[in-house]
């Protein structure tokens, strides 16, 4: 199934099982950068790997700033907005 969310970017949290691992996995499967959180590390790499064969997990530097932009003071006023965090990719296609 194509959800049309090839090289956008998720944030899955509790992604180590249950649900969090399937929504993981299937973003994964469509082309969506991860970027994964969960509290059992060991398990929370080994569905990184699985993400990895199916798509690409994203690296936190890739991120972590608009996360903490975001977090931020001066971001409380950011509401309802799509933000690519793509190296610019999305604005080279258009």
């Amino acid at each position: 199934m194509d959800l049309g969310l090839r090289d956008r970017v998720a944030l899955v949290t509790g992604a180590s099982s249950g649900i969090g691992e399937a929504v993981a996995l299937a973003l994964a499967s469509e082309g969506v950068r991860l970027a994964v959180a969960a509290r059992r590390e060991e398990r929370l790499q080994q569905v990184a790997r699985e993400a990895n064969r199916v798509g690409r997990v994203a690296e936190p530097a890739e991120f972590a700033a608009m996360v903490v932009f975001l977090c931020s003071e001066p971001a409380r006023y950011v509401t309802g907005q799509t933000i690519a965090v793509d190296g610019g990719l999305t604005k080279s296609l258009y």
